[in-house]
């Protein structure tokens, strides 16, 4: 009988996601750890979002740092093969294709 090592990340006692791995698991970890920072970091700017939209900016852009870090150093260049928007109205992101954005 195989034993299994697993790894599981867990916040405020809820288990997030499990890994076999302890590399991938501090990567996700830490990927964690940076959007709770940007959450902050947008709850204290003067922009007024909803906590779940807090929560899914400050992921989005985590989990994207490599298209975000690209746009922040004026490249042009989308990588992924649509983006996120804001709907203003709704207080929510919607998934928008790279077609749309150059017409916009």
């Amino acid at each position: 009988m195989p034993i299994i090592t697993q790894y599981v990340v867990e916040k405020n006692g809820v288990n997030l996601k499990t890994f076999t791995n302890k590399k991938d698991a501090d990567a996700y970890d830490k990927m964690l750890e940076i959007a709770e920072q940007m959450e902050t970091y947008l709850l204290n700017s003067d922009i007024e979002l909803k906590e779940k939209t807090r929560e899914d900016i400050a992921f989005l852009m985590v989990e994207q740092k490599e298209d975000v870090i690209l746009l922040l150093k004026g490249s042009k260049k989308i990588v992924k093969k649509s983006i996120e928007k804001m709907d203003t109205k709704n207080d929510t992101l919607v998934s928008i294709s790279p077609k749309q954005v150059k017409a916009a």
